[in-house]
């Protein structure tokens, strides 16, 4: 009963649409209007539209109500569909030339129909809808005698934001037609509203986005000026607003011209003076972006004004964890000269950072703060003045209870703050391979982590303490807890600086533990890691490797049996003798010479 009488309605109103009589058919009109969902009811929802396009054929004076309901029905996806399939979208193109009020409601349907929508999109193209757009972007950038109202230009903004939207093709045709030219005009206008400047930052930003468009042509285009000036008159609580410019920078940042034009447009001074923590939190993200780049780093630091704030943020207790934890992350891209380092240590950063690592809160904000805040320790790590008072003010013990975080990325940076604090520092060696279950818990990271970078971070701080230490205690323990495995996996890495951590460590390992060493060596098949070493184009590694051979047949007839019923070992020692460097050539003889020796 319920689909008799919706068929009946239905009948009812395509009648009413048919009808020679205006009144009769805006009657009809005002009802979609008043309900939309009968429409979505319909049993033939395309007879619907096709009535509508006739409607719209025979009675011009009703031009701009039938444009009405082709906007109000183009917000539901079901209804692009059906309009894609009738051609909805040629039909309305003409509309936009039409008077204003006509204009206004076509447009609104050209927007809710090509919402993602490709259909339509390529209706809009095909019946020349691009150029006529691309004329009203640029009416609403000049003065005209009858100024276009703030909803027409918001209406203009969002129907090339709907079309443009993830479509490459009518992006480059809009770009063609100088569309983002005419968005940044408006956007330099005075007295705007600020609806209409947030729909023409979000029109502009998808054609941003677009691979046809030339970011480093618009450099020296007056976009920068316009955001600064945007940013200068933004009221503090202005999210909306804030957010579009945001978007517009967070595109523009990727391209390095734009990291320096920004910089020298004072928009990343004016992203700091943020007062609102909500919004600093997106200034900061920009700020960290720039950073990337070597020349705006340095001007940034050297001005002065971004470090003293990454200071007042780590330093008070009002700050948000996530604008502390961004804060942070300023401060580790701070740190690549010893100059900055030199500087940050100065200013009183590091306990501000350590404070950060045991801050408590949400579990997700916490990886994200305690990783920052790890990683621009490394990174002041980096300079060798700093390493040892870092044992002595609490950050080499900071990143070894960090070493028990369940996160892999805080596993990772504090791995990373060990490593770089323990290389050439005997004392920090020490104090990492004494501390209760540290040597413990380092091999259990590296033998159990899913993560190829903790292994070989994991790896690279044992070889860095069994290198630098400089005890047999400390060789010892490393041995016990399943080190020489770790520090063996190395050999297998792809960084040449990585495999040659690996062969000094294992040689001073064989020469000071010996036949413990030589059992793992065995048991682990370590020496099928050592032989393509040997062939290694490196003069440097190929000579390592040869040491650590040296120092394990030194103790080790087993090893050398198995060396000399390796056919492929005697020949590439036997080739290294001629090998141009003499020292390489000296150590394969020396070598030969063992293994014969050992042989007897």
């Amino acid at each position: 009963l319920l689909k008799c009488l919706r068929r009946r309605g239905e009948k009812k109103m395509t009648a009413a649409l048919e009808s020679t009589c205006e009144e009769t058919v805006l009657k009809a009109l005002n009802e979609v209007l008043n309900e939309p969902t009968i429409v979505k009811e319909c049993v033939d929802r395309a007879s619907f539209c096709n009535q509508l396009l006739t409607a719209l054929k025979n009675h011009n004076s009703l031009a701009v109500t039938i444009a009405e309901v082709f906007a109000t029905l183009g917000r539901e996806e079901y209804f692009r569909s059906v309009a894609a399939e009738c051609g909805v979208i040629t039909a309305l193109t003409p509309l936009l030339a039409s008077t204003r009020d006509v204009r206004l409601q076509a447009l609104r349907a050209v927007g809710n129909l090509c919402f993602d929508n490709d259909l339509c999109r390529k209706q809009l193209m095909g019946s020349d809808g691009c150029p006529v757009l691309a004329g009203m972007a640029r009416e609403c950038s000049v003065p005209l005698p009858e100024p276009l109202s703030s909803r027409m230009k918001c209406v203009v903004c969002g129907c090339l934001l709907n079309a443009c939207n993830n479509n490459e093709e009518l992006c480059k045709e809009m770009l063609g037609l100088k569309v983002e030219t005419a968005l940044i005009e408006l956007l330099a206008r005075e007295g705007e509203d600020e609806a209409v400047l947030q729909m023409a930052l979000k029109a502009l930003n998808t054609l941003l986005c677009s691979e046809a468009v030339s970011l480093d042509g618009l450099v020296t285009s007056p976009l920068p000026k316009v955001l600064s000036t945007l940013l200068h008159q933004l009221v503090d609580q202005d999210f909306d607003l804030f957010d579009g410019i945001h978007q517009v920078l967070d595109t523009l940042v990727e391209n390095e011209n734009w990291q320096v034009a920004i910089v020298d447009s004072h928009i990343a001074e004016q992203l700091l003076a943020m007062a609102n923590q909500e919004l600093q939190k997106k200034a900061l993200d920009i700020i960290v972006q720039l950073l990337k780049n070597d020349t705006c780093m340095q001007k940034l630091f050297d001005d002065g004004h971004l470090l003293s704030k990454a200071v007042e943020w780590l330093r008070s207790d009002d700050s948000l964890p996530e604008v502390k934890g961004s804060a942070a992350l300023v401060v580790g891209n701070l740190a690549r000269t010893d100059e900055n380092c030199k500087a940050l240590v100065q200013s009183g950063v590091v306990p501000l950072l350590i404070d950060l690592v045991h801050w408590k809160g949400d579990e997700e904000i916490c990886c994200k703060v305690h990783t920052a805040s790890l990683a621009a320790l490394r990174n002041l790590s980096i300079l060798e003045s700093n390493r040892l008072p870092f044992l002595h003010c609490g950050v080499v013990d900071t990143a070894i209870e960090a070493l028990c975080s369940p996160a892999a990325t805080v596993q990772f940076n504090a791995l990373g703050v060990l490593r770089l604090a323990s290389t050439k520092q005997v004392e920090v060696c020490r104090h990492i391979a004494t501390s209760k279950g540290t040597l413990a818990r380092l091999c259990e990271l590296v033998g159990q982590s899913s993560f190829s970078h903790i292994q070989l971070e994991g790896g690279r701080l044992i070889a860095s303490i069994v290198k630098y230490s400089s005890s047999a205690e400390v060789v010892k323990e490393v041995e016990v807890c399943g080190g020489t495995k770790c520090i063996a996996a190395l050999l297998e890495a792809a960084p040449l600086v990585i495999k040659n951590e690996g062969v000094i460590a294992l040689s001073l390992m064989a020469t000071i533990q010996g036949s413990q060493v030589i059992e793992t060596f065995v048991s682990q098949n370590t020496l099928g890691l050592i032989f393509p070493l040997l062939r290694d184009e490196s003069p440097e590694l190929a000579s390592n490797s040869l040491v650590l051979l040296n120092s394990l047949l030194a103790t080790s007839a087993v090893l050398a049996k198995k060396i000399k019923e390796s056919d492929g070992y005697l020949t590439v020692l036997e080739g290294l003798k001629d090998h141009t460097n003499s020292e390489i050539s000296s150590k394969a003889q020396l070598l030969l010479q063992q293994l014969q020796s050992l042989a007897l």
